[in-house]
């Protein structure tokens, strides 16, 4: 398999990858503190009403590019992330 003709890759925390090899890996870093923080409060939430409205969170989210993402076969690129 070739990267990123035949496999895309993408990784978390871009501290964690050592950057100096051939191919440098996509990653995409997220607040972890903040998500570690925001998750015991909703599953407190949860567990205290289990029929509680659902919300929707957006954090800030950084990305370093590298060059192991592949084309987006256009049959995916109709697709949204929900």
């Amino acid at each position: 398999m070739r990267v990123p003709k035949d496999l895309s890759v993408m990784a978390y925390l871009a501290a964690d990858i050592p950057q100096k090899a051939k191919e440098r890996v996509t990653c995409l870093e997220l607040p972890f503190h903040l998500v570690g923080k925001i998750v015991p409060e909703l599953i407190q939430r949860h567990v205290a009403d289990p029929e509680c409205a659902t919300i929707t969170i957006t954090l800030d989210t950084t990305l370093s590019p590298g060059n192991t993402l592949g084309e987006v076969p256009s049959v995916l690129k109709c697709v949204r992330a929900v």
